[in-house]
């Protein structure tokens, strides 16, 4: 049998990700069952925050057992922790981090698993504009790395598609009053879809406030929204995500139930 090799895992295990980190985790243990020799799983938690995902990459580029690295999952994370991975020749491999920017970084082991940021505003570009006629069309973001420069981005694909980009709202997370000024806002631009752009809980919370204030559009999300529910609001059609994820209850049933044996729901 062929000698065992070390993987690390860099997981925002605790902290607002911590739902999907978990899912993420069981799922590698489940690809290392059908890996093609024995393979060790050396996981750190980042907290989905840039110093601690720093600090655990330190740890992890350090350690002389890891071969490579799967994460982090967010775009932030990934700017320090990517750094310290690339200087130590290691390979590192994110599922989620969509920042056009990493890609810039002249890192020669980063790899990613999804669609970054700026094909992701052009397909939403094009879902506004064929699917659903849009012609007013507004963005909303968290004042994020990962959501602001998707927002600006989708509004200028908006733009070159003849559609009107109306509104742009930020929402600073640690200012009570703004998600109220941005959701006045929005209901006074007429607007036919918009994107609202960030992690789950604050994007499940814009919906809300734009539903309060009588916004009408159609709601637009990226992959960061993993279940499609976050931006539904009863009464309402969609929302339209890029969430690139399978239903795996019917795509690939064995991998589902070996993921529901580990009491892991993949939804």
């Amino acid at each position: 049998m062929s000698a065992s090799i070390s993987l690390g895992a860099l997981l925002a295990l605790t902290g607002p990700e911590a739902a999907y980190a978990l899912q993420l985790r069981h799922a590698i243990a489940v690809a290392f069952e059908d890996a093609l020799r024995p393979c060790d799983l050396i996981v750190a938690d980042d907290h989905a925050d840039p110093a601690r995902a720093s600090d655990a990459a330190g740890r992890l580029a350090d350690d002389p057992r890891v071969v490579g690295v799967i994460g982090p999952m967010n775009s932030w994370t990934c700017e320090t922790a990517g750094e310290i991975f690339a200087a130590a020749g290691l390979a590192h491999i994110t599922p989620s981090a969509s920042s056009v920017a990493l890609a810039g970084r002249g890192w020669q082991t980063f790899f990613r698993a999804c669609p970054a940021d700026d094909a992701q505003a052009r397909v939403l570009a094009a879902v506004a504009d064929r699917l659903l006629g849009a012609r007013r069309v507004g963005a909303l973001d968290d004042c994020s790395s990962f959501a602001a420069p998707l927002c600006a981005t989708f509004l200028a694909e908006a733009a070159g598609r003849g559609l009107a980009p109306v509104w742009h709202g930020a929402v600073q997370p640690d200012d009570p009053g703004a998600l109220g000024r941005a959701a006045d806002a929005a209901a006074l631009s007429a607007l036919d879809a918009v994107l609202i752009a960030g992690l789950e809980e604050p994007c499940r919370r814009a919906a809300r406030a734009l539903r309060d204030r009588g916004v009408r559009a159609a709601f637009l999300g990226t992959d960061a929204i993993k279940p499609t529910r976050a931006l539904r609001v009863e009464g309402f059609p969609g929302p339209w995500l890029t969430n690139s994820g399978t239903d795996a209850r019917h795509q690939a049933p064995l991998f589902d139930a070996r993921m529901r044996a580990r009491d892991c729901e993949n939804t």
